[in-house]
């Protein structure tokens, strides 16, 4: 049975298509997700060999996390796609929030 789609607005369309289409243009914005894991889990990696990354507040460690992500999407997708580059700010923003 083919239910009307309350997302898209479109009768017949089934109810799993809006997510096929929303990873359809996530993948054409930001590259592909196996790509992405591999680049933001190797940052990652760089970042917890630091010697001061244990002692580092959680709200940071998360902050570069994140911010690790976006970078991986700038670099594996479109890099003048800005919300990218605002969310990094937005990230660091409130990480510096946390500093004394």
């Amino acid at each position: 049975m083919v239910l009307p789609c309350p997302k898209c607005q479109t009768v017949g369309v089934k109810p799993e298509a809006p997510i096929t289409a929303t990873l359809q243009e996530r993948g054409i914005r930001y590259g592909l997700f196996a790509d992405n894991a591999r680049v933001s889990q190797a940052l990652e990696e760089v970042l917890k060999s630091g010697a001061n990354y244990q002692e580092t507040k959680q709200v940071h460690r998360e902050a570069l996390k994140f911010i690790c992500q976006k970078m991986s999407r700038i670099v594996n997708g479109d890099p003048d796609y800005k919300d990218n580059w605002h969310d990094i700010t937005g990230y660091s923003t409130l990480a510096e929030k946390e500093c004394k």
